[in-house]
């Protein structure tokens, strides 16, 4: 008998604990942390970028907070795939049929015009195999350019964007591959003498892509942003982040 009172009290206790124990569901996460490979004006630098602040305010609407790093292009989304970091901020569809373990967020995030940059003023393109006869830089992790350049006299990968400039600046490349308003912050801050190519090589979707731990978020971030479309947000962040950019050639 007495064995048996015992046991129901450890029994009790048990149940009382497990009562009592937080459950950390996808809906208690106190903070997740987000990457980002994006130079300013869209990734953080000087100040926190469009997407960052974007992402922040989807989030701080469902009540979670996030941070955001700045990673290189590939480690970005081998992190996030891997669960070491929690989310991707923007990318084009289709990550996960590399990345198996990211889930898009279906509401667009931004349409992002993927760019070639060059000094020489002779230089013109229509569409990608046009870069055939000409030396070409991008960065590793940019899939959008890595899925699409095929011909090119010879194409040189680099981890940075600053490294990427730089070997413009200095004619190792003949023309560079990255984004449009990207491409405006470096040139300048880098005091580098070059153009963008107009049209854009290619203007696509962007997503947000959360590890699919956090699979039960994805509706709810996505009706945030949409959302923060409605009622003006998103335009006031873009104004304020990339609006100086907007009339840049």
């Amino acid at each position: 008998m007495k064995l048996l009172f015992c046991r129901l009290l450890l029994l009790m206790h048990i149940i009382l604990l497990l009562f009592f124990i937080p459950v950390r569901t996808a809906f208690s996460v106190e903070k997740l942390t987000f990457t980002t490979p994006s130079a300013p004006p869209y990734g953080p630098g000087d100040g926190p970028g469009f997407v960052a602040m974007i992402a922040t305010e989807m989030f701080r609407r469902i009540n979670i907070d996030i941070e955001v790093i700045s990673l290189t292009a590939e480690r970005s989304l081998t992190n996030v795939n891997a669960g070491i970091e929690d989310g991707e901020l923007s990318r084009i569809a289709g990550m996960e049929q590399k990345y198996p373990n990211l889930v898009m967020v279906p509401e667009t995030m931004l349409r992002f015009d993927f760019m070639a940059l060059t000094r020489d003023t002779k230089i013109s393109l229509a569409h990608w195999d046009d870069l055939a006869p000409y030396t070409v830089g991008m960065i590793t992790g940019w899939k959008m350019f890595e899925y699409n350049v095929k011909k090119a006299r010879k194409i040189i990968k680099v981890t940075t964007d600053i490294q990427l400039l730089q070997m413009l600046n200095l004619g190792r490349i003949d023309v560079a591959l990255f984004g449009r308003w990207e491409s405006h912050y470096l040139l300048q801050k880098l005091n580098i003498d070059a153009h963008l190519i107009e049209p854009p090589l290619a203007t696509v979707a962007s997503f947000m892509y959360l590890n699919k731990k956090h699979r039960l978020l994805v509706a709810k971030v996505s009706q945030a942003l949409a959302a923060m479309k409605r009622d003006g947000t998103y335009q006031r962040i873009s104004e304020q982040t990339l609006g100086k950019y907007k009339n840049r050639k």
